[in-house]
């Protein structure tokens, strides 16, 4: 069953003001002055925590059930509804990164998850269609594999600065991305691509696109804003073909450009497939079904028809999918391959190469960033590396071992450098973040990060910040 998920702090320091979760203790009542005509219906939101207009679970698109499991989005049209409440999450294991109300590794979510939220300042349906104000959409993180937008509130970033926040929900885990030559027989090439998150993502930009106006947006005036896979989803949206259009702006936190071969995604691990490519999964969801060994699994897999296999797989709950990819060293956070280079929603090929391209992506004004302590929460939850004290608090086992790596760091370097080549100019650092690695205590990340604005960079200096573990505390320099 789904409950309410506690809310986040996001790491865009400086600009990022989502402060208080979207959950309330009640249920919000309607404000007559958040009523908006939408199309044909009449959407009523209500006032936020912060004087400004809030409209939670707007369908976008339809259930993504039976049939329409591994296939992309169909769009919905907007529905007369009470936006008092938030739409389901997706599918996904319980985890401190994700949804928090159940015990880490709990199945959660449903299904039926394809909801967006809108946040803007306090307008008159009046003055809505007629204020024209920036849009921000954000791609929540939890590496495709947990978290929902609805985790945070943006209430107090629309009513400060006068822009329209919407945060979103997008398949997560296998039921986002997977890649199998059954599910490509007689399909389209989006349903065959296997990314049906990025393609959620591309159906919530459309749905701004048709509909925010109606809430005070502008729609040729968009930002689009992750971090983490969120960061990720935005750097690669910039190389994404069907992107063209939908966004003006783009701000990536600790995002990286990765695109995955889908032969990855598709062959046995024998043959240098993923660990839980496809193949893999289908053995195990077999195994789990009745197949008494792994040779028999094999060879029950190898008599099945294209059609059998995407039965076998729409047959599953998503709880049983999920499993089938679980890790011992994190039950939650899945390694499920995602972001492939399918040659349609995505381009194939590397990435940062393609970023070089002048011809590969529109060329928008583009923020990158990182935390100096980037990797601090990820250590937190490997039992590998650190030394449990309490649930948040932990001592790393071997500081020597190097574990505490600024790979976030040189991810945005490189596309800094690359984004900078294509603009025939030199790589300009912009912020740098502690120098001290190796160290003994968990906040000891080092952090770098670049911005480009279109065609021109400029140095800047941002902002440094030192940890004081013992207090949790930290100074600006």
């Amino acid at each position: 069953m789904f409950r309410c998920a506690r809310p986040h702090a996001l790491g865009l320091a400086g600009f990022l003001l989502f402060m208080a979760g979207a959950c309330g203790a009640s249920a919000p009542t309607v404000d007559p002055a958040a009523r908006r005509r939408v199309g044909d219906a009449t959407i009523e939101g209500f006032e936020g925590h912060y004087h400004n207009h809030t409209w939670l679970g707007l369908r976008y698109a339809e259930p993504p059930r039976g049939d329409l499991r591994f296939r992309a989005p169909r769009a919905a049209p907007p529905r007369s509804q009470q936006a008092l409440t938030l739409g389901a999450p997706c599918p996904q294991l319980a985890h401190p990164l994700g949804i928090q109300d159940e015990p880490t590794g709990t199945p959660v979510g449903d299904e039926d998850c394809l909801f967006l939220n809108v946040h803007a300042p306090k307008l008159s349906p009046a003055q809505a269609p007629r204020a024209a104000l920036p849009v921000m959409v954000w791609i929540h993180g939890g590496g495709n594999v947990v978290g929902q937008g609805g985790s945070y509130d943006a209430g107090l970033l629309a009513q400060r600065e006068r822009v329209v926040v919407v945060t979103i929900n997008y398949r997560l885990g296998p039921l986002g991305w997977l890649r199998h030559p059954a599910l490509a027989e007689g399909a389209s090439p989006e349903d065959a691509s296997g990314n049906f998150g990025t393609l959620d993502v591309l159906e919530s930009l459309r749905w701004v696109q048709r509909h925010i106006a109606a809430f005070g947006g502008d729609p040729r005036n968009v930002t689009i804003f992750g971090e983490s896979a969120g960061g990720r989803h935005v750097i690669l949206l910039l190389l994404a073909p069907s992107a063209r259009g939908l966004f003006q702006r783009a701000i990536s936190q600790s995002g990286i450009a990765r695109l995955l071969d889908p032969r990855h995604a598709e062959l046995p691990a024998a043959r240098g497939g993923h660990l839980n490519s496809a193949h893999e999964v289908l053995l195990r969801l077999l195994r789990t079904d009745g197949a008494k060994t792994a040779a028999a699994a094999r060879a029950q897999l190898q008599k099945l028809s294209a059609a059998e296999i995407v039965q076998h797989l729409r047959k599953q709950t998503p709880a049983a999918l999920f499993n089938a990819y679980a890790s011992e060293q994190d039950v939650a956070l899945l390694q499920v391959p995602t972001l492939f280079g399918d040659g349609h929603v995505l381009p194939a090929g590397d990435a940062l190469a393609l970023l070089e391209r002048p011809d590969s992506h529109p060329g928008v004004p583009i923020l990158l960033g990182t935390n100096r302590d980037e990797y601090k929460t990820f250590l937190l939850f490997s039992e590998a590396h650190v030394r449990r004290i309490t649930r948040f608090y932990a001592r790393l086992r071997d500081p020597d071992r190097g574990v505490l790596r600024i790979v976030h760091a040189f991810e945005m370097d490189q596309i800094a450098g690359r984004l900078d080549h294509r603009d025939g100019i030199e790589p300009v650092v912009l912020l740098g973040l502690g120098d001290r690695r190796g160290g003994r205590r968990l906040g000891l990340v080092a952090g770098d990060g670049r911005a480009i604005r279109g065609r021109r960079s400029r140095r800047l200096r941002l902002l440094r910040k030192r940890m004081v573990a013992e207090h949790g505390r930290g100074t600006e320099q």
